[in-house]
């Protein structure tokens, strides 16, 4: 039996088979990431260049400085900032800056008041801004003032402050005592400073007030927003212009942010009647709406709607007739020139305010539960038709001068506690028809063509239709 004994194995031999080995396995695996390193480094470095290129390390280290002494200071109005923006960057006012020019410097002589107004951050300040301090109107007047009015005000305060900024501007001493002034004197003290004077006078976010004239500011174009983004976001850029090889990303963010934000608008309106089902009060005010989905009609416990200044269309939908709590609807400054007939059954209905300027038609159908309707001077001066149908309490009808002045037809019917003539119906020089259907035989009798006591204030109207029910239809023409 020969016993071959087995020579022990080096160790470092076998540690060197073993690193050899994994050396190979682990080759292609080191070279793919050694590339994607590389890769990463290159886009960094590309990254850090760019910035150079447009500014934007500059732009975040101001941005830095002005959080950190943003963050130990107070709060400052939002509004300032858009008065003191430079021209590069303001765009899509040019238009509208030089009409309000003129209406300051060529309009009447008389006290004006002149209302910019649209939604939220479309740049109303940033445009009275620009119309203020323009060269033309400075030279115009003798005495100027920009006041801020916050959401709640007392009118004592911007008086004062009205007073403070008028002296300040000529250098004057403020009168003794103005801060125990009361309103009367206040008033006494800002006529008597302005008397002879020509003064301007910039009241910023002053809602509800009255105005002569109206400029509305719309949206951007999609053009204009562009230009405006990229006035934005390439300010350190030495051209201030979108580089080219950008120009389509910033084009496609732009609308992308405008899709965005009309996506969210109707997806919050669409989940209104089943998140909501209570609500009392809803205010649209200022906001993109264009439309309002049919569903609102389950909202049966609203009492206030305003839509005032959204992108509504020509005609409210059929659903508002479903709304038989609401007291209040206000669509000034909205595109609806005429009201769906299902308004009738808003029988609590108080308030309906609307815009003179593009209601051409209104029917009230027993909708209206007062005593007395009165049209104010200057109302509803685009209107064309007016119907007025079985309003059982309505007993008196009030027309001032001015009100109504281009009104063609107008319908009295079923209205049985009046029994005269509604005053002011003189005034109406435009009307052409009017139309008498189903009234008291005591009203009838008063617009008589030969006995009726009223009949000579009606005289002017070319033709007055009186009927009844089993009666035949009698037509008077002037």
């Amino acid at each position: 039996m020969i016993h071959v004994e087995q020579q022990p194995q080096d160790p470092g031999c076998v540690a060197l088979l073993c690193q050899l080995s994994h050396f190979i396995l682990t080759l292609m695996p080191r070279h793919r990431i050694a590339s994607e390193i590389q890769q990463i480094k290159s886009f960094v470095h590309g990254i850090n260049q760019q910035s150079k290129d447009y500014g934007l390390q500059k732009l975040l280290n101001e941005q830095g400085q002005s959080s950190y002494r943003g963050s130990q200071s107070a709060w400052h109005e939002p509004r300032m900032r858009s008065r003191n923006l430079d021209g590069a960057g303001v765009v899509g006012i040019e238009c509208p800056r030089d009409e309000l020019i003129d209406w300051l410097v060529k309009g009447p002589a008389e006290c004006t008041v002149i209302s910019v107004v649209g939604m939220g951050g479309l740049g109303k300040t940033t445009l009275a801004s620009r119309v203020f301090y323009n060269h033309k109107v400075i030279a115009h007047f003798d005495c100027h003032a920009w006041i801020t009015v916050s959401q709640s005000y007392t009118v004592e305060e911007l008086l004062i402050n009205l007073l403070k900024k008028l002296c300040r501007e000529k250098k004057e001493n403020l009168p003794q005592g103005v801060s125990e002034m009361n309103r009367d004197s206040l008033i006494d003290e800002v006529r008597g400073y302005l008397q002879q004077k020509r003064s301007k006078d910039v009241v910023d976010s002053c809602k509800n007030s009255p105005f002569d004239q109206v400029h509305e500011l719309k949206p951007l174009t999609v053009e204009k927003s562009i230009e405006l983004f990229c006035k934005k976001a390439f300010r350190c850029h030495n051209t201030r212009c979108c580089p080219e090889d950008l120009v389509s990303i910033s084009a496609d963010f732009v609308k992308k942010c405008a899709d965005k934000e009309s996506a969210l608008m109707n997806n919050f309106v669409q989940k209104i009647p089943t998140k909501y089902r209570l609500l009392k009060v809803l205010d649209f005010q200022d906001s993109p709406l264009s439309s309002v989905p049919e569903n609102w009609g389950n909202l049966a416990h609203f009492k206030y709607l305003n839509l005032r200044y959204s992108v509504m269309p020509t005609q409210l939908l059929k659903f508002i007739g479903k709304l038989h709590n609401l007291e209040t609807l206000d669509i000034r400054r909205t595109y609806v020139k005429e009201m769906p007939k299902e308004t009738r059954k808003l029988r609590k209905l108080r308030h309906l305010l609307v815009d003179d300027e593009e209601l051409s038609q209104l029917r009230s159908h027993g909708a209206y539960e007062a005593e007395c309707l009165y049209f104010e001077d200057g109302g509803f001066q685009q209107l064309k038709e007016l119907y007025l149908e079985y309003l059982s309490n309505l007993n008196s009808i009030i027309i001032e001068k001015r009100a109504l002045l281009s009104l063609k037809k107008l319908r009295i019917s079923g209205i049985y506690q009046l029994k005269t003539v509604p005053p002011g119906i003189q005034h109406l020089e435009k009307l052409e028809f009017l139309d008498i259907y189903d009234m008291s035989t005591e009203f009838k009798q008063f617009i008589a063509p030969h006995r009726g006591p009223e009949h000579p204030v009606i005289q002017h109207v070319p033709l007055v239709r009186i009927k009844a029910f089993g009666e035949i239809t009698r037509d008077i023409h002037h």
